[in-house]
């Protein structure tokens, strides 16, 4: 809501700039509305275009986050960095169109509106010039189709289905983003929507000779700004990253899940937190995000992550962990909204399958913990929903040492544990601990009565 208001007001306030500013007066009388259409459009480009650069800053929003001053409202801003980029491309997409349409307008108008006393300000250069001609022989004009093409291009390999079954192809579509923003750094010096610049000596609307220069493009140092930042952020992290890690072990787990063990000098982590991890065995380019599922402490300098092989990418990345000449690179950490789980007095962790991973470091965190007497957290749900009975494996001895040593410190009330199986096969429970199969529950949870259960048990 908050950012459809600011590119609303974006929109509005560069309509009625063009509308009404007086060194616009004969452009805007030769292309009447379809230039401020395409002026106010052209703005909200150009702040979604700069904007959406800003959530894929990740070492910078890491550092912003970790800050006292940042209120709960911007570090779920933070955590939903994803969202708000996908959120930018919408409003980039919606103005290019509006943009891309009033300049096929302008191209007509140019045409068909020729004044030869004003030919400064005009593009075409006699009346009924073809305004196929007009788009297809500017610069800015070339710029603009290649830009559409590649916008379309990146926002349908962007389609979940499709990111989902061809990651590969969607991330190497989508890293073609420099080629867009130096066209679009191109398309501004075009220069082709001029201003009148003596309209101090020349009131606008008599029939005198028009001294014009093209627009000032101010909105190139917003652009330019944002990149900068980008690289600056991307260039940190290639530093940081451009050393391979130490892995101390590989476990495979059941239903296709493996354990990875690093150790990486001056590494240091929060639960919650995820790493962007690279194979050079399976691609120099590609780095996937994985939840860190134990986050290093002075006594143990080593973190873990648990990887389901699913997709082109973990296929290919089993293929080949097991061999002597692998390495692995390390980007991170980054937050996650599960950073937060300690500083509520009661928290609630719902996860499904392999999106148990960042719960399991909040689990681990608790585990490794002298005391428990300094923090905050006094009721930690867990609830985990899973298909196979062999899921629960993965976490079954973490989780099972958590609730003894919580029992030996006296607050065994901690932690409440519930698991749902899904599946449609007879699962056989003998291979659980005795402190997970009671907790075992078949077929899908009844969140509302959960949590209205937990709401009881909190009011007391």
């Amino acid at each position: 809501v908050f950012w459809s208001c600011v590119n609303i007001t974006v929109f509005y306030v560069t309509y009625q700039y063009y509308k009404h500013e007086a060194k616009f007066f004969y452009l805007r009388d030769m292309l009447g509305v379809s230039l401020c259409l395409s002026r106010g459009s052209a703005s909200v480009l150009n702040l979604n275009s700069a904007a959406i650069f800003l959530p894929m800053c990740r070492t910078l929003l890491v550092k912003f986050r970790g800050t006292k001053m940042t209120k709960r409202f911007i570090r779920r801003g933070i955590d939903r960095g994803h969202f708000i980029h996908v959120v930018c491309a919408s409003f980039l997409l919606m103005a290019t169109v509006v943009h891309v349409v009033a300049h096929i307008c302008n191209a007509i108008h140019f045409s068909t509106n020729f004044n030869e006393e004003f030919s400064e300000v005009n593009v075409a250069t006699f009346k009924g010039e073809n305004p196929c001609k007009l788009i297809l022989t500017t610069l800015a004009g070339v710029s603009g189709i290649l830009m559409v093409l590649l916008l379309v291009m990146i926002s349908l390999l962007s389609v979940p289905t499709i990111r989902k079954h061809s990651f590969q192809l969607f991330w190497y579509v989508h890293h073609c983003f420099p080629v867009y923003y130096l066209l679009l750094l191109s398309h501004s010096l075009g220069g082709l929507l001029k201003e009148q610049c003596n309209v101090q000596t020349h009131v606008p609307g008599c029939t005198m000779d028009v001294g014009a220069i093209p627009e000032p493009v101010w909105d190139m140092v917003l652009r330019i700004n944002t990149i900068l930042i980008y690289l600056a952020d991307k260039v940190w992290r290639n530093l940081q990253s451009r050393y391979p890690v130490i892995v101390q072990s590989v476990i495979f787990h059941p239903a296709d899940v493996v354990e990875l063990e690093f150790e990486k000098e001056k590494f240091k982590a929060s639960p919650g937190q995820y790493i962007l991890l690279m194979c050079d065995k399976v691609s120099h380019i590609e780095w996937h995000p994985f939840t860190l599922t134990r986050c290093p402490t002075k006594c143990n300098p080593t973190f873990t992550i648990h990887i389901r092989v699913k997709g082109d990418w973990t296929c290919k990345f089993m293929m080949c962990v097991e061999l002597v000449t692998i390495r692995f690179f390390v980007d991170g950490p980054f937050g996650g909204s599960s950073q937060d789980v300690f500083k509520y007095n009661t928290s609630v962790c719902i996860a499904g399958g392999v999106g148990i991973t960042p719960f399991a470091a909040v689990l681990n965190e608790l585990r490794m913990r002298a005391s428990l007497g300094n923090l905050k957290l006094r009721s930690l749900y867990l609830i985990w929903i899973c298909r196979q009975v062999d899921c629960f494996q993965w976490f079954a001895e973490m989780i099972t040492d958590l609730y003894w040593k919580l029992w030996r410190e006296n607050c065994p009330d901690v932690l409440n544990v519930r698991l749902f199986l899904t599946g449609n096969s007879t699962p056989n429970l003998s291979t659980l601990p005795k402190f997970l199969l009671k907790r075992v529950s078949l077929g899908r949870p009844e969140m509302k009565t959960i949590f209205q259960e937990i709401a009881k048990c909190q009011t007391k």
